[in-house]
């Protein structure tokens, strides 16, 4: 394989790990953000179970507890969705960082093959 080739290759290859590290980093920050919503969701939840409250809810709690006791009805519901939710977080987390390796050992590769072709002129 010619050198022009193994860079264009590092090259390519740096700028895909780089946006799919990006898209990542996105969506591990968006998966937080529901997360934390979910959290505060439950807490009200049980809040509401604790004075037995839930199911005839009043007025002033948060959007998001009012969708929450639609779809999930109970706390433990809840709960449940809400670890399923973090391991996905921390898998995609886990994949961003593998990404963000990836990309540092490509970098290493583009530096050392620039560094290669300027001593051989």
């Amino acid at each position: 394989m010619k050198h022009k080739e193994v860079r264009w290759i590092l090259n390519f290859s740096f700028a895909i790990l780089m946006l799919l590290s990006c898209c990542t980093f996105v969506l591990c920050i968006a998966g937080g953000g529901v997360l934390n919503d979910l959290y505060f969701a439950l807490e009200e939840m049980e809040n509401l179970e604790s004075k037995k409250l839930l199911h005839s809810s009043p007025e002033n709690i948060s959007r998001i507890t009012k969708r929450e006791i639609k779809m999930a009805k109970t706390s433990a519901t809840l709960q449940e969705d809400i670890n399923m939710n973090h391991e996905s977080v921390s898998k995609l987390e886990t994949i961003g960082f593998i990404l963000l390796v990836l990309s540092f050992f490509t970098l290493i590769l583009r530096i050392h093959f620039r560094e290669r072709r300027a001593t051989t002129r």
